[in-house]
């Protein structure tokens, strides 16, 4: 079973024959919320520009390139300085067997004040979960969402911020763009290629 269109034609691709069964939403939890009540409820500044990004912080290089994207902020922020980056995920301090990015580490690199410019949820309530009625106004408190991963197998965070009214940025490679339907897909030739341990890049 190929969940994405990408999968299909690498199982073509290998002499497989497969399903095509897509992820879905439950779009009467996913749905656009008022921006301004949404933000409240999370306690997100009313009156920033939030860029957001739902995905997980493991493995070293990250898959989920959250090294690029906090550069890509980085530069944003010198032009914007209303910005505000909120990254549902881990610190990626590695004490919870993941690895992964240290976020509040790269923030002091790159100039950014981690828990101002870059926000995260607390360890505790990512350890605990979050409803899915509480996702949906973290999605719906975003002007964007960015997901510019080395490759998604599926990547349901880019039809949840959709779903909730969110445009999206996402990398122009393995199952992401055919997700789009509002945003900007990012060019194969803007981004550089890293041969992995499944022989393909």
């Amino acid at each position: 079973i190929a969940m994405s269109q990408f999968g299909v034609e690498q199982s073509h691709k290998a002499g497989l024959d497969c399903y095509y069964v897509p992820h879905g939403v439950d779009t009467n939890l996913y749905k656009p919320m008022d921006k301004a009540e949404a933000r409240k409820m999370m306690g997100f500044p009313e009156d920033a520009y939030i860029v957001g990004t739902v995905a997980m912080n493991k493995g070293m290089p990250s898959r989920k390139c959250f090294d690029k994207m906090l550069q890509a902020f980085a530069n944003f922020k010198r032009k914007h300085t209303d910005a505000v980056y909120y990254i549902h995920t881990q610190e990626g301090l590695g004490h919870d067997g993941l690895g992964g990015v240290n976020i509040p580490e790269m923030c002091g690199l790159l100039g950014l004040k981690y828990g101002k410019d870059v926000l995260l949820p607390s360890p505790y309530n990512m350890l605990i979960g979050f409803p899915e009625e509480q996702m949906a106004a973290i999605y719906s408190s975003m002007d964007v969402h960015l997901l510019a991963s080395m490759g998604e197998g599926f990547g349901v965070p880019i039809i949840e911020a959709q779903a909730c009214g969110v445009p999206v940025i996402v990398g122009g490679w393995t199952a992401m763009p055919e997700l789009v339907h509002s945003g900007q897909i990012i060019d194969k030739s803007d981004a550089e290629p890293m041969w992995t341990g499944i022989a393909s890049y």
